[in-house]
């Protein structure tokens, strides 16, 4: 006999905050299918549900193993000198945030139970907890969270289903005084054009404050003092996402990952000119909050970059802001300037 195991989200909720229990039903039934369902309607964080199992005939089962895993992992390859040789070197990490199962019938070590025709239900829940990382995807690493059930039996090889679920930390922002202060970065550039050197460029950025969230502008003076004899004919501000992956073997190696989530060009400054710039950038909404501190194996960084393209110069002066994306915005009125 065969028996086929599928786990369904009831009413297709995948996404979950810390804190929220994670709750559900499972069906089963002897030659057809074993659903996991989770509730989505939650009362003060606590999804409700049920496992209920049909049976179409008289079956013999030892135990319903009910597991929740939650797994951060990187994997990337990185080149070092050896002798007279270059040599490639896979790097990975793993690092666990949840591992928990239940019976919901049954032991490890139980008798097979005997089933008659019918439905049996039972409950089941699971909270998850308020210190784990939200949910990743990225080329070189993941963070990924998932119910797995364990059909066990009598008549045939255990059955499994696996399905996954995606977690939304909520980063509170309004008491991080921190990031209720203005910041603001500058740089001096010269360029050189075969032995000779240009006079300096001079960038700097201002943010009012450093703490944002999704759909949220930021806006950033420019100031450019350009003295180098050339235009700048174009200045692109952009918001920058930073995946940083940090292996265990064979050894602690670190690799960075860049994504470019909004950019945007804007006006540029004449030779000869202090020029004054604002630009703006808007957060696109479902932005991932920071996770810097949280995971040992992936982490997420965001910074502000503004860059300046200036005629007959490939090289391109820079300068980088880092800011903190959470879910609940600064609480005191920051004036902008």
């Amino acid at each position: 006999m065969t028996c086929n195991l599928t786990i369904n989200f009831l009413n297709d909720q995948t996404i979950y905050c810390p804190g929220q229990v994670l709750s559900g039903n499972v069906f089963l039934t002897k030659l057809g299918i074993f659903l996991i369902v989770l509730d989505n309607h939650p009362t003060n964080f606590i999804c409700l549900g049920c496992v209920t199992i049909e049976i179409m005939e008289t079956s013999q089962f030892s135990g319903l193993r009910l597991t929740v895993n939650g797994l951060a992992i990187c994997k990337f390859r990185d080149s070092h000198d050896e002798s007279f040789f270059r040599r490639d070197t896979t790097f990975t990490g793993e690092e666990r945030f949840i591992n928990d199962s239940v019976y919901l019938f049954g032991t490890s070590r139980g008798d097979s139970k005997e089933f008659k025709p019918g439905t049996h239900k039972y409950q089941f829940s699971y909270r998850i907890s308020h210190t784990i990382p939200s949910s990743v995807k990225a080329k070189h690493g993941k963070i990924r969270y998932n119910v797995e059930a364990n059909l066990q039996t009598s008549w045939e090889f255990d059955v499994y289903a696996r399905r996954s679920f995606t977690i939304i930390r909520f980063e509170d922002l309004s008491f991080r005084f921190d990031l209720m202060l203005p910041t603001s970065e500058e740089i001096v550039t010269s360029f050189c054009c075969w032995s000779c050197k240009t006079k300096p460029i001079t960038m700097r950025v201002k943010l009012p404050f450093t703490g944002y969230v999704p759909e949220q502008s930021i806006r950033l003076n420019i100031l450019i003092d350009n003295r180098c004899g050339f235009d700048v004919y174009r200045t692109v501000i952009s918001l920058k996402k930073k995946f940083t992956f940090i292996s265990q073997q064979p050894s602690i190696r670190v690799w960075q990952e860049h994504k470019t989530l909004v950019k945007n060009i804007i006006d540029g400054a004449k030779n000869g000119r202090d020029t004054k710039i604002l630009g703006i950038i808007e957060i696109p909404p479902f932005t991932l909050p920071t996770n810097d501190d949280i995971s040992k194996v992936v982490k997420i960084s965001y910074n502000v970059q503004v860059s300046l393209d200036v005629v007959g110069f490939i090289s391109k002066p820079k300068i980088s802001i880092p800011i903190i994306i959470g879910s609940k915005p600064l609480k005191f009125g920051i004036t902008q300037f």
